[in-house]
């Protein structure tokens, strides 16, 4: 049966395979006179495609591009996917340094500079988390600056522009005032949530997993040093408002911290 499979994979190869397999398979001289259909597929497989495939993961992590619409996330999760399929997985410093590389100047001073991030004391993954924080407030800022030509008046979607603000009688300089009106206003949802579960509505919704048996294996993030002092109190204060509970599990899902604005978590 392998001598048969064997010629007819003869018949569905050329150029270069086709060569290859006459000189190593068929000739009268070859090194190897019993092949099996098996230990052909795997001389095929090692001599044109696994190495081919391994510079091919080797050169796309290399050359991997950051792009701003699908953003930093995608950006490292091809370094890691490029990084799995090549011969020797890339040390954290090598992908540290290629991650830095990809992004953005901006991106990169802010994470040195700004946060004061090291590859000597920080980790990849904490790396990911600030520059994930920085192109979220990137891109928050962009949009305000691209509506900063209307003043709003009311939350109500009803806005004045500046040119017209003086014909309706306001001014710019009545703006801290009409903010202080609204805080009065709003005192019931512009002052925090309130660390306590919500009344309990007529519908109310729940995720089922699909499998509860279903066991996941990978590699647990860990909270950025930065943070670490303040996880405890933030994990205290949920379950305190039972907004978590705390139960014994065989796995749970990674817990994502991201830094606020003014650094709090």
């Amino acid at each position: 049966m392998d001598q048969e499979c064997i010629f007819v994979l003869h018949e569905f190869i050329d150029g270069e395979v086709r060569n290859w397999f006459r000189q190593h398979v068929l000739h009268t001289n070859r090194d190897k006179h019993d092949w099996t259909f098996k230990e052909v597929l795997i001389g095929l497989y090692n001599r044109f495609v696994n190495a081919a495939t391994m510079q091919e993961a080797r050169e796309a992590f290399r050359t991997a591009v950051y792009d701003a619409q699908t953003g930093v996330q995608t950006f490292y999760d091809d370094l890691v996917g490029h990084a799995q399929n090549m011969a020797v997985y890339p040390d954290e410093f090598t992908i540290w340094e290629t991650f830095l590389d990809g992004i953005p100047a901006e991106m990169h001073c802010a994470l040195i500079r700004d946060n004061n991030l090291s590859p000597e004391v920080n980790t990849v993954t904490e790396f990911l988390v600030y520059a994930i924080c920085y192109e979220q407030s990137a891109r928050t800022a962009s949009h305000y600056d691209q509506h900063s030509l209307c003043t709003y008046v009311h939350p109500c979607q009803k806005r004045i522009d500046k040119g017209k603000a003086k014909d309706n009688g306001l001014m710019e300089g009545d703006i801290p005032q009409l903010c202080q009106q609204w805080q009065q206003e709003f005192v019931d949802i512009v002052n925090g949530t309130k660390p306590e579960l919500p009344p309990w509505q007529e519908v109310n919704y729940e995720i089922n997993l699909i499998d509860k048996t279903k066991q996941y294996k990978y590699h647990l993030p860990r909270c950025p040093r930065a943070l670490q002092e303040q996880l405890p109190d933030k994990t205290n204060c949920y379950i305190n408002a039972k907004w978590w509970e705390p139960r014994l599990a065989m796995q749970a899902a990674p817990l994502l911290c991201i830094p606020k604005k003014d650094g709090t978590l």
